[in-house]
């Protein structure tokens, strides 16, 4: 079985096109993939040698979806503060609030008053509250069968499913 190689940039761009859509719903333009490119080796967040397996686990979850990507992030935010996956996305906020295309996204403000903030919190918080339990019965166990995998064990996954998606 022969497996296309993709070079690292292949999976950036994929990794922004994922984390772009779960942080403000908007599409990346080639501008924000080249400085999520660029910003990488600089900021030195994608070192493999330097990734636990457990912290590889939690990035690569999370390149596979809005949904995924969310689960991953409430639950690093408490257990996890200093994953690479919280630095990536950090990462990606900081250019894409810089971008011509995307920083009236965070210039708008929210209008409507009290009500249709509260109207606007309470589903956020349930879907803040279902995702720290998604997060707290999934990686838990993912992360003690890590642990006791051997060293050098390697899991054979094909990354090319979330690059072409």
């Amino acid at each position: 079985m022969s497996e296309t190689p993709y070079n690292e940039n292949d999976l950036l761009d994929a990794e922004c096109r994922a984390f772009s859509v779960y942080l403000t719903g908007l599409q990346s333009d080639e501008y924000i993939r080249r400085k999520y490119r660029e910003a990488h080796p600089f900021t030195g967040i994608s070192e493999r040698r330097q990734m636990g397996r457990f912290d590889a686990f939690m990035t690569r979850f999370a390149q596979r979806g809005k949904t995924r990507a969310r689960i991953a992030d409430v639950y690093t935010r408490w257990f996890y503060s200093r994953a690479t996956l919280r630095k990536k996305l950090l990462l990606l906020l900081a250019i894409q609030e810089c971008s011509a295309t995307t920083h009236d996204y965070f210039e708008a403000g929210d209008v409507g008053g009290p009500l249709r903030f509260w109207l606007r919190l309470v589903p956020r918080g349930i879907g803040f509250a279902l995702c720290f339990a998604a997060g707290l019965a999934f990686f838990p166990p993912v992360y003690v069968i890590l642990r006791a995998l051997p060293a050098g064990h390697k899991p054979q996954r094909v990354r090319k499913q979330w690059v072409e998606s």
